[in-house]
């Protein structure tokens, strides 16, 4: 069976994807513990909130984006067997 070299700009740019996602995780993550240090109902909690909402939006759009390129890339593959 022959195998085929993966596109090395195609394991790069995976590869720097979920390094963004792991740096969105860890800014969530901040956030998250920020706001479960103020006091529920208050001024800075509803303005930490809007802060956690921000970064749970950042990163769903990475996690979107780097599945998307996963899934093209395993598309892309040669089937084995076929």
């Amino acid at each position: 069976m022959a195998r085929t070299k993966t596109p090395p700009d195609d394991v790069s740019t995976i590869g720097m994807l979920l390094g963004e996602v792991e740096e969105a995780f860890s800014d969530y993550q901040r956030a998250l513990q920020k706001l479960r240090r103020a006091k529920p109902g208050g001024e800075a909690y509803l303005d930490q909130l809007a802060y956690v909402d921000t970064e749970l939006f950042v990163l769903k759009v990475k996690v979107d984006e780097a599945f998307k390129t996963v899934e093209k890339f395993e598309d892309s593959l040669p089937e084995d067997g076929v």
